[in-house]
């Protein structure tokens, strides 16, 4: 597998088949959760199933990592659709929403949930502390993390993984072992907001399995 370093001119840069589903991901992290996604969008998803664009901050000049930028970012996308992508927005598209619960007040997170419900197709998947709960769960279960805060964790999984990001992650073994343990630690499924040490993330990633070239479906 490749191990080079991703750029933001790897990404948005092809269009869609005619009859692929199209998925919209938002992040609020700006190299970290995009890079994770696109190494599996180039090892598992089928081009001719799914299209995966990335909605990231040089696509619409919004810059910032809060649920409300994150809001304003789409609405941007959606009205004004980037001349350097080779689509536009339709309303049968997908748009799935990826962030941490963080230090975010509830109310801007409740804002951007009411956001995501006025588009046809929109999914929030949130991650709590951080997303590096979702990586955690790929290595260990959950139950193993100590620390209390975001910042405390990202330092946690350094020292216990030595892993080539994002590649060494995206093993269908891994992925599969990281859907199972956020799945059985989710104590709430229909509730947005994850448990402490846990991520919805999992349910995003089974959803893009639907559309792996390889038919691979992963049931929690």
């Amino acid at each position: 597998m490749s191990r080079r370093k991703y750029r933001y001119s790897d990404y948005n840069k092809s269009a869609p088949y005619e009859d692929a589903t199209r998925i919209f991901i938002v992040y609020e992290g700006k190299s970290k959760e995009p890079n994770y996604f696109e190494a599996f969008n180039e090892k598992f998803i089928d081009r001719k199933k799914a299209f995966v664009c990335h909605i990231l901050e040089e696509d619409t000049g919004v810059i910032g990592n809060t649920p409300l930028k994150i809001k304003e970012r789409v609405q941007y996308f959606i009205e004004n659709p980037p001349k350097n992508i080779n689509i536009t927005p339709a309303n049968d598209d997908k748009f799935r929403f990826v962030f941490d619960v963080d230090k975010h007040p509830q109310s801007h997170i409740e804002e951007l949930i009411r956001f995501s419900k006025t588009l046809n197709d929109s999914k929030i998947f949130i991650s709590n502390y951080c997303f590096e709960v979702w990586l955690w769960s790929h290595l260990h279960e959950l139950s193993a993390i100590k620390s209390a805060s975001s910042r405390e964790l990202k330092t946690e999984l350094g020292e216990i993984q030595n892993l080539n990001y994002p590649h060494d992650f995206i093993k269908i073994e891994l992925i599969s072992k990281a859907i199972k343990r956020c799945s059985e630690s989710d104590t709430n499924p229909a509730n947005i907001i994850p448990d402490i040490k846990n991520s919805k993330v999992y349910l995003l990633m089974q959803e893009l399995l639907e559309h792996s070239f390889v038919n691979i479906t992963i049931t929690s």
